[in-house]
């Protein structure tokens, strides 16, 4: 029976209690959607049992909390396939913020098992309990380890709100951000929620700046957050090391694809800046349609990017390989001093720099300096701007 658990009465209710593991000082709960009658059978919750195990047998998983409820949900949303259908796995910022430890993993999510046909959870753990196995076509051992990398992967978010509190950082630091900006291109709060064609050329294009500049006041923590979660999923699970080099290609092209996504947003403000500059030289008024298009395009490539998990994954590798750091070590860094410690591990033992923020560091991605680049682009914009509304062509319509 379970009796110490972050669980609402409502959840309790909905949920049933499957077991409960004890690791030192951490309780784990493991909860379930009730009629998945194959899921609470031994052989099932012989998987689940040997995962929990795998992961707590690590001291930086079962030392930094003190209890935890991890449930194993048939997600109606998942069923229905209306958003976010390849969730496998989340915690809530709500329940991060209020300081509640809770994992959930949904059952009925495609999962590949050694890059063979997809299949969900719900439909493995089903055939485990009817056949007494998953089948050749899947390797049980490999679904072990995509279970301990899940559970490992969600147990460090709920990890890093408790020692770096890195959701509300990063609720802080869009909020700043936004202010800063906002009176930088004097715009009211109201202004930030309407459409381009009801603000000046001027406050448009400030507008612009804000929204932009909101998504690189947390790339640092996207890429500490799930950079560090995917590399601690593969610790726990025992697959770092076993092809570190295919990891870090598959970092380095996250940093390459990265820089063209930065790149393509830089080249759609020169773009906008071209517009400016050739209603000058034309005499003729700007129109308002053609800066709205640059604005979707800037817009819709902002939201493009997906890589920073491949990304943010070699910092802690290296910090781990060669920086000398341990698992703890790294786990209660915060996204500055990681990266921090990234770019020195790095300069010490030679390597390519993938992600910086330090300014006038070659890397492939440095962000301090791309955001310097779109601060003087920003300028040069309002400059010709306001040489655009001195001349008889200072409309835009």
């Amino acid at each position: 029976m379970i009796c110490m658990t972050h669980l609402t009465p409502w959840q309790r209710l909905k949920y049933a209690g499957l077991m409960q593991r004890k690791y030192d000082n951490c309780t784990v709960n493991v909860w379930m959607s009730p009629g998945h009658y194959y899921f609470d059978k031994p052989i099932a919750i012989n998987e689940v049992t040997k995962a929990l195990d795998s992961v707590f047998q690590h001291p930086y998983f079962r030392d930094n909390l003190n209890d935890v409820d991890i449930v194993f949900q048939y997600s109606l949303v998942q069923a229905l396939g209306t958003v976010g259908t390849r969730t496998v796995a989340f915690v809530k910022s709500s329940d991060l913020f209020g300081k509640s430890n809770i994992l959930f993993i949904n059952l009925n999510v495609a999962r590949k098992a050694a890059g063979k046909p997809t299949q969900q959870y719900a439909q493995i753990f089903e055939q485990m309990y009817k056949k007494g196995s998953v089948g050749e076509e899947f390797d049980l051992a490999m679904l072990g380890k995509e279970l301990e990398n899940t559970i490992a992967h969600e147990m460090t978010h709920i990890i890093q709100e408790h020692i770096t509190q890195a959701g509300r950082i990063k609720n802080q630091r869009i909020d700043t951000a936004t202010k800063i900006f906002r009176n930088i291109g004097s715009l009211s709060e109201k202004s930030t929620a309407v459409s381009l064609d009801k603000l000046t050329l001027d406050k448009a294009i400030n507008l612009l700046f804000v929204k932009i500049y909101k998504t690189f006041t947390h790339t640092d923590l996207y890429i500490y957050r799930e950079g560090v979660a995917s590399f601690m999923g593969d610790y726990a699970s025992g697959r770092y090391g076993t092809d570190y080099k295919g990891f870090m290609a598959q970092s380095k092209e996250a940093a390459k694809e990265t820089k063209s996504w930065l790149s393509t947003i830089e080249q759609h403000f020169k773009s906008v800046n071209g517009l400016v500059v050739e209603s000058i030289t034309a005499k003729k008024p700007l129109k308002r349609d053609s800066i709205n298009e640059k604005a979707d395009s800037i817009n819709k490539t902002a939201l493009s990017i997906k890589r920073f998990y491949e990304l943010g994954y070699a910092i802690p590798a290296i910090l781990f390989r060669y920086g000398g750091f341990t698992i703890e070590q790294i786990g209660a860094m915060g996204d500055h001093k990681l990266i921090n410690e990234y770019t020195d591990t790095c300069l010490k033992n030679n390597l390519e720099i993938l992600y910086t923020n330090r300014p006038g560091v070659h890397a492939i991605v440095n962000i301090s300096d791309f955001r310097a680049s779109l601060h003087k682009l920003r300028k040069e914009i309002l400059q010709n701007i306001k040489e655009l509304e001195a001349s008889q062509a200072g409309k835009w319509h």
